[in-house]
């Protein structure tokens, strides 16, 4: 994969030629080519399972009743099942939100280490320059590491975005697995009731991708400030500068946690719509099925002219 540089200097105006050139231009020209591709495997995809649906309809009105009988009692039965198939989802939806803050924070430790050795760092650095008085200085602390969480927190954020997605993506891959499992179990119990085999169904979930949410810094030093004017800081500063310097690793690791919590709420809210939408293709497949059955013989005609038009405009889809 191409690796691009930019920056908004005059001096590098030739990265942003070339990032132009080499990239954007050709994305805008073939743009509509690709939205044509997009749009013809879509309507392909929908052609292909309507067909299924009409050829399992079709079988369903031709062939005895005890085959339908047969398939109309394997659906049942998945119905059946359904609830316990909802309960395992809604439980395992559970637990994966649950567990992608303490994941996410396992995974950030050495980022929450190295920055707290940068803050403490610069704080040694900083103190000796500041304010004699407690309340400036603890102002001047406060604007300090304020500013430099806001930095490295966002940077961390943009940075470690795909860390804080990877639970979600863990959810869809297996929710799609499960739904697979369960369109490839109805396609086998309509494959041995009519002899009628169901292409493979695509299976696209439609979560849009959390954005990342707003960097914010708490503080709790009341205590501080309750009584900093009546601390004499001619005896206690040093004991003052070791009192920040805890307190700072100890305000970077808690607002690293606010922002993994943070992440955990928008990825939670994903990964309950994951589920609610695998409940519902689950839900459609089951049904779409057992409406085929209910066809008629004398639906016969009418089925196969249908099938024989949406063949063609298959076909037309496809160039042929």
């Amino acid at each position: 994969m191409p690796v691009f540089f930019y920056s908004i200097r005059q001096e590098y105006v030739v990265f942003k030629t070339e990032l132009e050139q080499n990239l954007l231009s050709p994305l805008i020209r073939d743009r509509d080519e690709a939205a044509d591709q997009i749009g013809r495997h879509k309507l392909l995809s929908l052609a292909g399972r309507t067909l299924d649906y009409l050829r399992v309809a079709l079988a369903a009105a031709t062939q005895a009743e005890s085959s339908r009988a047969a398939l109309r009692e394997k659906l049942a039965d998945e119905r059946r099942q359904f609830d316990l198939f909802r309960e395992e989802l809604q439980v395992l939806s559970r637990q994966w939100s649950a567990q992608a803050l303490n994941q996410s924070l396992l995974k950030l430790k050495p980022r929450q280490e190295a920055l707290q050795e940068q803050i403490t760092t610069g704080l040694q650095a900083q103190l000796p320059h500041w304010p004699s008085r407690l309340p400036p200085l603890l102002r001047t602390w406060r604007e300090w590491l304020q500013n430099i969480l806001n930095r490295e927190l966002t940077e961390i954020s943009s940075a470690e975005k795909a860390t804080f997605l990877e639970p979600l993506k863990r959810v869809e891959q297996h929710l799609m697995r499960t739904l697979q499992a369960l369109l490839h179990r109805l396609a086998g119990h309509v494959q041995a009731a009519l002899g009628v085999t169901l292409a493979p169904r695509d299976i696209v979930f439609e979560v849009p991708e959390p954005a990342a949410p707003p960097i914010d810094i708490g503080y709790v030093d009341a205590a501080f400030s309750l009584i900093s004017p009546l601390i004499p800081m001619s005896f206690f500063r040093p004991a003052i500068e070791r009192s920040l310097l805890r307190k700072s690793r100890w305000e970077t690791e808690k607002n690293l946690s606010r922002l993994a919590s943070n992440w955990r709420d928008r990825v939670a809210k994903g990964i309950s719509e994951l589920t609610r939408q695998a409940e519902q293709q689950a839900l459609d497949e089951l049904a779409a099925l057992e409406y085929t059955l209910k066809q008629s013989a004398s639906k016969a005609p009418e089925l196969k002219q249908a099938i024989g038009e949406l063949e063609q405009s298959q076909n037309r889809l496809r160039g042929q």
